[in-house]
């Protein structure tokens, strides 16, 4: 039987790059911690303070970022928190604190921190399998203020905007179909850019995936076979009880 035009079913899927070589954790870093759980924020202040001179990973920058705007908070120091966590926040804007464990003072300069600076939050594109013209893929994103977001493919030679939109604070998603100037995107890895712009503030964030392709039969709907003709339906008449009737009456 004949095969109708050859159609693509995509797959995108979300593709885990390597985590970069870390350096070792800092044991000032480590001490601040431990002072910040003991209680003696002070201490923790000057340990995290003298962590950030050292040359640190980024996952130990963030960490002592976190202690000591979590101390100076303590210490009623209520500025240099929310400067403080608003560097940790840039840094590792996914990073969230633990509500149920700090007072709800502190958790509040977490939030006024997140409002004062622009970061792309949250980003995620759905592992999902359709045919290309006929699904989508959704594509989530959070920025932390009113800005313009962007989104743009990069991969497979392949550098083109896709969406372009005025995003309010909160998740934002985006459906788009794996096309680039009406054709499906060549199978590969691809980069998302999500690029936030305020006025001179601009922030971006990336995304891997990857799309796979497979071939989809979309041969027609079959309505008749050649060498078979189509045999006629018996088809029963409603019963008629008139005639007796009618010969009864007469009888």
């Amino acid at each position: 039987m004949p095969h109708g035009p050859c159609r693509w079913l995509m797959l995108l899927s979300v593709l885990a790059f390597p985590a970069s070589a870390r350096a070792q954790t800092s044991e000032t870093v480590q001490s601040a911690q431990t002072a910040f759980n003991d209680f003696e924020y002070e201490r923790a202040v000057q340990l995290a303070e003298a962590a950030l001179d050292e040359p640190l990973s980024e996952s130990d920058r963030v960490q002592a970022f976190e202690v000591l705007g979590y101390s100076y908070g303590i210490l009623d120091q209520a500025d240099r928190a929310v400067t403080t966590l608003s560097q940790m926040i840039l840094i590792d804007p996914d990073r969230e604190p633990d509500r149920q464990a700090l007072p709800p003072r502190i958790a509040n300069l977490w939030n006024q921190a997140f409002d004062q600076v622009l970061v792309v939050r949250g980003v995620l594109v759905d592992s999902i399998q359709f045919v290309s013209g006929e699904g989508a893929v959704t594509i989530h994103y959070e920025v932390s203020r009113p800005a313009t977001a962007t989104l743009r493919l990069l991969g497979a030679g392949i550098d083109d905007v896709i969406d372009s939109r005025l995003a309010n604070p909160g998740s934002s998603r985006f459906d788009w179909n794996a096309q680039v100037d009406g054709a499906p995107v060549p199978p590969g890895n691809y980069q998302l850019l999500i690029t936030a712009s305020e006025g001179r503030n601009e922030y971006q964030r990336l995304a891997g995936f990857t799309v796979s392709h497979s071939p989809v039969d979309t041969l027609a709907h079959v309505t008749s076979i050649d060498g078979f003709e189509k045999v006629p339906e018996t088809e029963v008449p409603p019963r008629d009880w008139r005639p007796l009737g009618v010969s009864t009456l007469l009888t």
